[in-house]
């Protein structure tokens, strides 16, 4: 393309090229790189007008039962809240409060996620994720979903994993730390 002096340009990203490069945080200065992230894109661009096809595993869906995949039509079997206690507080998210709880019938230490109000939709998306995930290698397990009976509030009961504070443990890794716990990421994925 041409830019407006009649200089030569590089074709740029469909929103990227309304922004300069430097209020696009995945973009170095150059504009080179080929990787992008869509979600980072203002709310009121519009990504593509194609419909886009992925290039890793782009007939999944068709592999699988609907049941699988369809979660806008899945019933939610809720368990009972009054099976677990709250312990205290161990993180927040914009979604969510994070609690650790214990259930007081087997003592088991777990997760409570306190999901804050969203639509029905997103919260049967993400229970059917985790349920789908459960049993993965490195995957934190679904173990129940409650909700309040009065309230509504939804809540996802998770296993409990021994962890350190990100905070404090990220300076303290060494190059193949870093490495060996990105592998078992990707793993995960």
């Amino acid at each position: 393309s041409t830019s407006p002096a009649g200089t030569s340009r590089k074709p740029s990203l469909p929103w990227v090229a309304r922004r300069p490069a430097s209020a696009v945080p995945s973009l170095p200065r150059d504009g080179k790189s080929p990787y992008y992230d869509p979600s980072e894109a203002p709310h009121h661009y519009v990504w593509s007008s194609k419909m886009s096809r992925a290039r890793v595993y782009p007939d999944v869906n068709v592999k699988r039962p609907r049941s699988y995949w369809d979660y806008e039509n899945m019933t939610i079997t809720w368990g009972d809240q009054e099976d677990y206690e709250v312990i205290r507080k161990i993180g927040r998210g914009k979604y969510s409060e994070v609690f650790e709880g214990i259930n007081i019938y087997n003592k088991q230490r777990c997760v409570i996620k306190i999901l804050k109000p969203v639509k029905k939709k997103k919260i049967k998306r993400e229970i059917k994720i985790l349920q789908n995930l459960c049993g993965g290698p490195n995957i934190v397990k679904l173990l129940d979903v409650v909700r309040d009976p009065h309230s509504k509030t939804p809540c996802l009961i998770f296993e409990h994993v021994n962890n350190t504070d990100f905070k404090v443990l990220y300076p303290t890794l060494t190059d193949m730390e870093i490495r060996y716990y990105i592998h078992e990421i990707l793993i995960g994925l």
